[in-house]
């Protein structure tokens, strides 16, 4: 059966002085209809061959292995991640070194992974890629994340993983199943005393945070989801708690180890014996996640100092004047204010999902990035295109410098 995908819900696009993205910003009014924007290179328009729906036999088999793997968790680390960190590693004096982490079944590589890694590799302070550990669900992804080694220096590590080789829809038992993935790669790469900076796929990287990363006096550092006053949390801080997981600092301190491997335990029973019903929010929609579970139930009962239970947590935000997200927009842009360059515009769909306008970002705001996260998009085929426009944007700003003068990250 041939579908067609629905057009892109979102249109990003970063302007210069001397560059277009293709249409004229001047015809795009407050509420347009983002049917009047089309990306050149969204995939969403190709026809896509889908295949045949499994039978109820081969759904209960699913349901079986699934609720078999999830009991297991956690998984031993295998070899090949024990040699991925000890070439990844960027110089820690807390642990055995710093990597980058990520991880994604073959649908997702297929979309965003060599994008993720043409970002680590082409930041304004050189080639990230060497620091950067990928776990792969599946067999399949571990070889497309392998050929990928042909142009990039990341490592590839297999993780343990029963689910099929499509795309998992958000908040379905398979998508909810590979957040508790992400929770166990997380948890063996701390066992193995290594810390860790957690980037999402669909994030541009614009320079080296792991200096930074590595100076912060913190257990668990994590994005957030709106530009906020970045505090240090690790005492009581009363929520409520609104972390985005897309990006997260980890040390490998007794605290951090502890506290992962309890918002693990969190994850897992959610799979295993909550209900949807756990998990509606104000707004009617459910959502079940790793920063579901970190944010309504992790840290109000592991956080949030009594009598009995002292803070034990040294934890804080990640600030949008280094980690922005397409949600919230940056810290330091100015509404519909015209300061060039760069713009940042985004539109509504007709859902509403977004609110409608623009964000203008002065270029002092812009070099203070060091990653840019696009959460509020609603399919792989539009992060892919906002990605790519992103990383244009990016590499007209920062100009790759002449070869043989490239930075060093270290």
């Amino acid at each position: 059966m041939l579908r067609r995908k629905s057009a892109a819900a979102l249109v990003f696009c970063v302007l210069s002085h001397a560059c277009s993205c293709g249409f004229d910003p001047g015809l795009i009014s407050e509420g347009s209809s983002i049917r009047k924007l089309q990306a050149d290179n969204l995939e969403s328009e190709e026809q896509i061959e889908w295949p045949a729906y499994p039978s109820e036999q081969q759904l209960q088999q699913e349901d079986r292995d699934r609720n078999q793997w999830i009991t297991d968790t956690p998984h031993q680390p295998g070899d090949d991640l024990r040699q991925a960190l000890d070439k990844a590693a960027f110089p820690s004096s807390t642990s055995k070194g710093l990597v980058i982490l990520t991880s994604g079944s073959k649908f997702a590589f297929d979309h965003l992974l060599p994008r993720w890694l043409d970002s680590l590799k082409h930041t304004r302070d050189g080639d990230l890629t060497r620091h950067a550990v990928v776990g792969a669900l599946g067999q399949p992804a571990l070889e497309f994340c392998k050929k990928s080694n042909a142009h990039h220096q990341h490592h590839c590590a297999a993780v343990s993983w029963p689910g099929p080789e499509t795309q998992y829809h958000f908040g379905d038992d398979w998508y909810v199943a590979a957040t508790l993935s992400k929770l166990e790669l997380i948890t063996n790469v701390l066992s193995l005393d290594y810390s860790l900076f957690w980037v999402d796929t669909d994030i541009v990287m614009f320079a080296s945070p792991m200096q930074y990363l590595e100076d912060l006096a913190v257990d668990m550092a994590v994005g957030l989801e709106r530009c906020d006053v970045v505090a240090n949390f690790s005492s009581g801080f009363p929520g409520p708690f609104n972390f985005n997981t897309g990006t997260i600092l980890l040390k490998a301190t007794a605290a951090g180890r502890r506290f992962v491997r309890s918002w693990l335990g969190f994850q897992k029973r959610h799979l295993l014996y909550w209900t949807d019903a756990d998990f509606d929010r104000s707004d009617g929609m459910q959502r079940r996640s790793d920063q579901v579970t970190l944010n309504n139930y992790a840290l109000p009962n592991l956080v949030s100092d009594t009598p009995d239970r002292p803070h034990y947590l040294r934890i804080q935000g990640l600030s949008h004047q280094h980690f922005p997200n397409f949600c919230g927009g940056p810290c330091g842009c100015q509404g519909t204010q015209s300061i060039k360059p760069p713009q940042f515009i985004r539109f509504e769909n007709q859902q509403g999902h977004l609110m409608s306008g623009r964000l203008v970002c002065p270029r002092h705001t812009v070099d203070d990035f060091f990653t840019f996260h696009f959460p509020c998009t609603w399919s792989t085929a539009e992060k892919a295109a906002l990605l790519d426009t992103y990383q244009a944007m990016a590499d007209r700003m920062y100009p790759k410098p002449a070869e043989g003068h490239a930075a060093s990250s270290d």
